[in-house]
């Protein structure tokens, strides 16, 4: 029983270092992102900081939309899983955005990629930020 738990738990460690590798390597640059937008690609960019995150610093990258990690599960069905998301947040590594990500493939997502240095990158690099006025994909 013991060797069976622990292949099980090599198993689960080398799935998750999989989606981990997959995703450092699907980030998108502050650069990519804004020449994609400046080109209106079709994107949908969600800001998946939690709601105490963004209470504490309620500006966004413009047009994106806010869905918290916790919540993403409940609003992944009414996505089109053909688009290209790109997620956001503040945290160490992009936890957040990477966790998001990892839910989105795991619903079938193929065009999913987290923002390399998430938010403070892009308020770094110079870029517009805006007030954020919704509170999520209002679904």
């Amino acid at each position: 029983m013991g060797i069976v738990f622990v292949a099980y738990i090599g198993f689960k460690w080398r799935e998750r270092r999989r989606y981990f590798l997959l995703l450092r390597e699907a980030k998108i640059s502050v650069a990519d992102l804004r020449d994609r937008m400046e080109l209106q690609q079709q994107l949908l960019i969600i800001d998946a900081r939690t709601h105490t995150a963004h209470s504490f610093d309620p500006r966004r990258i413009p047009g994106a939309v806010h869905v918290p990690l916790q919540d993403i599960r409940r609003h992944v069905r009414n996505l089109s899983s053909d688009q290209e998301v790109v997620l956001y947040c503040t945290c160490p590594n992009e936890a957040a955005s990477v966790q998001a990500a990892k839910l989105l493939m795991d619903a079938g997502f193929a065009r999913v990629r987290p923002l390399d240095g998430g938010l403070d990158a892009w308020i770094d690099a110079g870029y517009d930020v805006e007030p954020s006025t919704a509170a999520g994909l209002g679904l």
